[in-house]
């Protein structure tokens, strides 16, 4: 099975079709998609894009995010579907530091370039301490 970490660029389509069954419209999403809702791809979220994709929508008055109709059906969407939701801890932090290493990305780009390597078990690139 593979597994994706979802860049916070495509969070909000995602979580707004799975919650509200919006219609995916970014076209490259619909393969991603359809390996996810047959069950052969675990879609992985990270706790940090959530926050900041929440924090955007409250701040720029698209929605009031509150915790019993926004964040907390997020968090029961693993109970249904493929969903991973990785905590920033002291540990996942760590790890991070020690494996980020691409400057041509940004932060949010560099940490789901990581995570799906993680994800996907290729720990080729990653520092061993």
């Amino acid at each position: 099975m593979n597994s994706v970490c979802i860049e916070k660029h495509n969070l909000d389509e995602i979580i707004h079709h799975l919650l509200f069954n919006s219609e995916i419209k970014t076209e490259e999403l619909h393969p991603l998609m359809e390996a996810f809702m047959s069950w052969e791809t675990e879609i992985i979220f990270l706790n940090y894009y959530i926050l900041k994709n929440s924090m955007k929508r409250q701040l720029k008055g698209v929605e009031e995010i509150r915790k019993d109709s926004f964040i907390k059906p997020i968090y029961n969407l693993k109970d249904n579907f493929n969903i991973t939701i990785d905590e920033f801890d002291e540990n996942f932090i760590e790890f991070m530091i020690s494996n980020i290493k691409n400057p041509d990305l940004n932060l949010d780009e560099n940490l789901a370039e990581c995570h799906n390597k993680y994800s996907n078990h290729n720990y080729e690139s990653f520092i061993r301490s």
